[in-house]
């Protein structure tokens, strides 16, 4: 997943967060994922590059993107963050990780720069 597939990068993560107490929707989500991956086995990733060799970094946070009051009093990490990036040469992606924060933020834009911080430290 993370070298050859990183559009399934996020599913997979939030598969694993629950492999302690998984639910049924859990075991659903995998089998989709599984299906995902027999459909596109013939699929790839194709890198190529452009004229401006420079590096780039994307990063995207999700501000209490999960949240939920109904839950929050029973589940703490419905309030935490998650962000990812992406840093690219020439076009061509290096690297990518997407993960759950480990500090509070907040406010949306204190979130993508605890991202870039990350980001920036790999």
């Amino acid at each position: 997943m993370a070298c050859s597939r990183p559009e399934l990068g996020y599913l997979v993560h939030q598969c694993a967060r629950f492999s302690l107490d998984p639910k049924v929707e859990h075991g659903k989500a995998i089998m989709w994922i599984g299906k995902c991956l027999l459909a596109t086995r013939d699929k790839g990733i194709i890198m190529t590059t452009n004229d401006s060799e420079s590096f780039k970094v994307s990063v995207d946070a999700n501000f209490c993107g999960n949240w939920d009051q109904s839950e929050a009093a029973e589940d703490a990490d419905t309030a935490r963050l998650m962000h990812g990036f992406l840093i690219s040469y020439a076009g061509c992606p290096l690297m990518w990780k997407s993960n759950m924060q480990t500090e509070i933020a907040l406010s949306s834009t204190e979130s993508e720069v605890i991202g870039l911080s990350e980001a920036l430290r790999m």
